[in-house]
């Protein structure tokens, strides 16, 4: 009799330092969902850096509520991937000239002026609030200048200012340096921009660069 409660009592034991406790099985659940927005994350960059703007815009949207729903016991770490969320956000907002819906995180077709624009005025608060001495983010947000005719003179002092120390990190820094030069009425130096955005695009690119007729 004696063996046997001495056995139970064992297993008790046992099972009790083998059962996960309550907050150990929250943080593993937390850390599973941290995993799979990171990854998200990267898939929307991935496909953000190969054109594909409507899908990296959904697959980033639906990573980012689910973040914001998710944020664990590591705010830090959640905060970093929140940081490169908004980023792909932003930027696909933009190439996709505002046509995005960030209720539901979709991209329809068509969109008024007033959710367009109020769109692109959201993804410029969103990349001016980076930091501004990283040449990436400044081309990012001359690119999102450039899409709001206010913000025109903006647009063309931060990507003139990257061209000038030969800091442009990608052609679509150049393109609307080109379109934002040529809004203003800087033929000549619009003309040269877009020369220099097309010598750089690869084929796939060849048509983000802008190709002006005669003036």
């Amino acid at each position: 009799m004696v063996r046997v409660v001495l056995l139970a009592a064992g297993l008790v034991a046992i099972i009790s330092v083998a059962a996960p406790s309550p907050s150990d099985a929250c943080l593993r659940e937390w850390e599973m969902i941290l995993r799979e927005e990171s990854v998200g994350t990267s898939r929307a960059e991935r496909l953000l850096s190969q054109g594909y703007l409507r899908r990296s815009f959904r697959n980033a949207g639906r990573a980012y509520r689910s973040l914001r729903r998710n944020r664990g016991e590591d705010p830090a770490r959640a905060s970093r991937i929140e940081r490169r969320l908004k980023v792909v956000l932003a930027v696909t907002t933009v190439r996709l000239d505002g046509r995005v819906d960030r209720r539901r995180w979709r991209t329809p077709r068509a969109a008024d002026k007033t959710a367009r624009t109020e769109n692109l005025r959201w993804a410029v608060t969103q990349l001016e609030s980076l930091d501004q001495d990283d040449p990436q983010v400044q081309a990012r947000l001359g690119e999102a200048y450039a899409r709001l005719m206010d913000r025109q003179a903006d647009a063309a002092r931060v990507l003139r200012g990257l061209a000038e120390r030969d800091l442009m990190p990608d052609v679509y820094g150049y393109a609307a340096l080109a379109r934002t030069q040529r809004s203003l009425g800087e033929v000549a130096d619009a003309n040269l921009a877009a020369q220099v955005c097309r010598r750089r695009a690869n084929r796939a690119q060849q048509g983000i660069c802008p190709a002006f007729g005669p003036t």
